[in-house]
C-alpha cells in the first residue's frame, strides 16, 4: 500500500494511513505543539508531483488539532536513502535540511510524520536540526518500519 501511495499517485490510500497515525498519536499522548513532515527538494517534488510525507502530516494535523509546521526545507539533493547502508544514509543527509523558522519551534514539542522508517537516519537528521533550532522534544511517527537490507 505504501508503494502505491508513494510511487503510483494513489493518494486516496493516505486516508487510511492518516486514520491509523492519528490513533497512534492519541494513544501515545504525543501532545505535540507542531506536526511536521520530511520535506523534499523542489526538483524531487516536481518529479513525483506531491510529497507523501506532507499529505500524511497535514491529515494528522487536521485530525488531532495540532498545527502543521512547514518550516523545514531540504536544501541538498541526496541519493535515494533506500539504496544506502545506515552509515552512508547519515552521510548522505549531512546538511541536507534547514529550519526556516526557528522562533516558532523554540521550546516546543514537534512530531515528525513520515511514511516509512528503516534505519531512522532521515528522522534523526531532521530531529537534530529541530533540536539545534531550539525544539524541546522531537518525536517521529511513521506508517511502517522495515528492517534494513544489510541487517545491522
Amino acid at each position: 500500500m505504501i508503494k502505491r501511495f508513494k510511487y503510483n499517485n494513489q493518494r486516496f490510500i493516505s486516508e487510511y494511513f492518516v486514520e491509523r497515525l492519528s490513533l497512534e498519536y492519541l494513544k501515545n499522548y504525543f501532545n505535540a505543539d507542531y506536526i511536521t513532515f520530511v520535506p523534499m527538494t523542489q526538483k524531487s517534488q516536481k518529479k513525483r508531483g506531491y510529497n507523501q510525507s506532507f499529505i500524511l502530516a497535514k491529515g494528522v494535523s487536521e485530525k488531532v488539532g495540532a498545527p502543521l509546521f512547514c518550516g523545514i526545507e531540504k536544501v541538498k539533493e541526496t541519493k535515494r536513502q533506500a539504496t544506502l547502508r545506515r552509515d552512508d544514509r547519515l552521510k548522505n543527509l549531512k546538511d541536507a535540511f534547514r529550519i526556516t523558522n526557528k522562533r516558532q519551534i523554540k521550546d516546543k514539542t514537534v512530531l515528525i510524520v513520515d511514511d516509512v522508517t528503516t534505519t531512522g537516519a532521515t528522522g534523526e537528521a531532521i530531529a537534530e536540526r529541530l533540536k539545534k533550532a531550539g525544539a524541546k522534544i522531537v518525536y517521529l511517527l511513521t506508517v511502517a518500519s522495515l528492517p534494513p537490507k544489510d541487517n545491522y
